[in-house]
């Protein structure tokens, strides 16, 4: 949502359907995690090319793939462990593994979150949408019927 900020205030013009509004805010959250996931996984490659390239062992020098599929599957801690790596580079997979695995614990975070903010969105938008009725006014009355609505009735039912 920091990328998105501008964009995330177009999601509540209300004369958007409902739908519309749902799949936009879904969009951008997944849209800003896949960005964010990219730029830790790129800053991983480019670090493990520096390692990559200062290593004399033949068996330790890897192409750009080879290390974007360390940097990815360090990410997701999946960590085969199927990869040689230079010796200098375990401190770095040691902090880089740590930020995969907070960067993981958000991303279901974030999807969890996004879940309930969808829900809150539905239930505002059929609020908003809820006209005043004598049908309403009952509902709001209670037990106490004294044929007007206080503040406190008006705020229970407005909710």
């Amino acid at each position: 949502t920091i990328l998105f900020r501008p964009l995330v205030k177009k999601i509540d013009d209300s004369n958007l359907p409902l739908y519309k509004r749902v799949r936009r805010l879904t969009l951008l959250r997944a849209t800003d995690l896949l960005i964010w996931f990219l730029i830790l996984n790129l800053l991983g490659v480019f670090v493990a090319r520096y390692f990559v390239n200062h290593s004399d062992d033949e068996e330790q020098q890897w192409n750009w793939m080879t290390t974007l599929y360390w940097a990815t599957q360090t990410t997701t801690t999946i960590g085969y462990g199927d990869l040689n790596m230079p010796f200098d580079m375990r401190w770095f997979q040691v902090f880089f593994t740590t930020f995969g695995t907070a960067f993981v614990g958000a991303v279901f975070g974030a999807f969890a979150g996004l879940k309930d903010e969808i829900g809150s969105m539905r239930r505002f938008y059929a609020w908003k949408r809820r006209e005043i009725s004598k049908r309403l006014i009952d509902e709001m009355q209670g037990s106490d019927v004294d044929a007007r609505v206080d503040q406190y009735e008006f705020m229970v039912g407005s909710l």
